[in-house]
């Protein structure tokens, strides 16, 4: 284990690429803890990145606050339809979630995604603006995902 760590520390696409931890202490916010799975689903939109060979601009993602689980999809736009869709993928992969978290967006905060929660009788909850520690764990996932990315992508390729 020791040798990994040291190779880890010591990997310079590593150091350069991982996300700065930042000092800051953010106020908590009480969130309600989810008791069962697809119960609370926070979701975001990474992005924008590179073109994708195929047009995809945007990374959607999804986070279960209970066990955790993150789901993620290339859209080619940050448009409420593309959201839409993503949701409608997820429902009929995993069932309908009981609340969704998301920023201010236009591309949550719209008719089409607030007739689809009230269709789905899906409470949609909104983070405060400027303050991405209210969606704490999607915002977290979404570091990760894009340090991994961002590895896997040399300026060569």
């Amino acid at each position: 284990k020791a040798h990994i760590a040291k190779y880890v520390q010591k990997c310079k696409k590593c150091f350069a690429v991982n996300s700065k931890i930042s000092k800051e202490a953010a106020p908590l916010n009480s969130i309600q803890v989810p008791t069962k799975c697809w119960s609370l689903i926070g979701i975001d939109i990474i992005g924008p990145l590179p073109d994708t060979a195929n047009g995809m601009k945007y990374i959607v993602a999804a986070t279960d606050h209970f066990t955790k689980y993150s789901h993620a999809a290339a859209i080619p736009d940050k448009t409420a339809l593309s959201v839409a869709k993503f949701i409608f993928d997820m429902i009929c992969m995993f069932g309908c979630m009981d609340h969704i978290i998301t920023d201010q967006g236009r591309e949550f905060v719209n008719k089409m995604n607030s007739e689809l929660t009230e269709l789905l009788q899906t409470e949609h909850r909104i983070t405060s603006a400027y303050h991405p520690q209210s969606n704490g764990q999607r915002e977290r996932d979404n570091r990760t995902l894009k340090d991994a990315l961002c590895k896997q992508k040399t300026p060569f390729e």
